[in-house]
């Protein structure tokens, strides 16, 4: 059987240090470039921009509010490794997760240096750091951060509290890409029950409808698919913006509970939304960016538009492999799918070679008993078993 997977999201919490500036403006001329308040109104305005989907401007400003802090408080003190924190964030939302990990490995080692072990800012850090290994496809890491995060904030949180929320939609997401869909959707659901009671119509709020809405659309719910994914871009479209990556976002999932449907028509529209804001606010070298191309790529490659199915994984990959690199999950993903096109257009050397290189990859990060690494498994034995023998003679002679 041939299977192709559609990639989702995570939630990043960011963290907000340092009062909120009172009276004192940011002096761009520098008089008052080491007041530990500009060094606060600086990353209140980096805090703006991050949650506006505009990484560039507020790691600008978290770098500002760093710098001040470091001269000023000293490398080993709560402030200056939140400005860590948020830079990692940040980096994490640029999609540079190799500079996220190491920012929020800096926060970490400082305030697990100078905090005590049940610190609610050590919890925070490590969903962020959880965030960033699950972008890698380190998913294993990823796991073990957020439950580090989960173990602190049910001992110092209320457990109504929304940081808890956090926690639960960032397990949820990871069981969701181990195709773990029902425990997924019960950290969803656990959630949205705070959310929904605490914060109400909050971009928080819509991400947990929004993953919900996905995790339903992957066990074949469709109905409850389109119902949460529909109230998520509501409060998306409202409260963020249509140019936002998180409404970015929720268009394709929008459209991948169309495509799980099997309404290509439908689905391929919501991907091209997601895609044009992708484009616009992240840029084209982004794994955001290369997830539509794929989106797009299986759409066109079910509707028998094989050609141009392979244009958009190859573009998918082409972001992939300079981005994440070539042993990231994203990338075996994007091997898959052009398997599965030239398999479809009786290219059975290099479907073969696709698959191979996707199993390769799935093995190593995530074991060979992942539904996924299974459904890679089964890609390639069909295709091998479809490739007549003389050519299967030829290519092991020939190449």
């Amino acid at each position: 059987m041939l299977v192709s997977r559609l990639l989702s999201l995570i939630i990043i919490f960011c963290l907000l240090v340092g009062p909120a500036p009172q009276a004192l403006a940011i002096d761009e001329n520098g008089s008052n470039e080491e007041h530990l308040d500009t060094a606060n109104s600086y990353s209140k305005q980096g805090l703006v921009y991050h949650h506006q989907g505009a990484y560039d401007r507020a790691i600008q400003y978290y770098e500002k509010a760093l710098a001040i802090r470091q001269k000023v408080l000293g490398e080993q003190h709560p402030d200056t490794a939140g400005s860590y924190n948020n830079l990692g964030s940040a980096y994490s939302g640029q999609g540079q997760y190799d500079n996220a990990v190491q920012y929020l490995e800096r926060a970490l080692s400082i305030q697990t240096n100078i905090l005590s072990e049940q610190h609610p800012d050590i919890a925070i850090t490590y969903n962020n750091l959880g965030s960033a290994h699950y972008h890698r496809g380190e998913l294993a890491l990823a796991i073990q951060c957020f439950r580090q995060a989960l173990a602190i904030q049910e001992k110092v949180l209320s457990e109504q509290h929304p940081g808890i929320a956090t926690t639960y939609g960032n397990l949820g997401s990871v069981y969701s890409d181990q195709g773990q869909h029902d425990l997924a959707i019960q950290y969803f659901q656990q959630a949205l029950a705070i959310q929904e009671k605490v914060l109400g119509q909050h971009p928080s709020t819509a991400t947990t409808y929004s993953n919900l809405g996905y995790a339903y659309a992957e066990q074949g719910q469709h109905n409850l698919a389109m119902e949460y994914c529909q109230q998520a871009l509501v409060i998306q479209t409202e409260v963020l913006g249509e140019q936002h990556p998180d409404t970015a976002t929720t268009y394709n999932k929008l459209g991948s509970a169309y495509y799980h449907q099997g309404q290509y028509d439908h689905a391929i529209p919501y991907f091209q939304q997601a895609l044009a804001i992708r484009q616009k606010v992240l840029g084209e070298q982004h794994p955001d960016t290369a997830a539509i191309y794929n989106n797009l790529g299986l759409s066109y490659h079910h509707q028998g538009r094989h050609d141009r199915a392979i244009t958009y994984f190859q573009q998918a990959l082409a972001i992939q492999e300079k981005v994440l690199g070539e042993q990231h999950p994203a990338t075996a993903t994007s091997y898959n799918n052009l398997g599965l096109a030239y398999y479809h257009q009786g290219q059975h050397g290099r479907a073969i070679k696709r698959f191979q290189q996707a199993l390769s990859i799935l093995e190593k990060v995530w074991g060979n008993e992942n539904p996924y690494t299974i459904a890679s498994r089964e890609n390639l034995v069909d295709a091998q078993k479809a490739e007549p023998r003389w050519r299967r003679y030829w290519r092991r002679w020939f190449g």
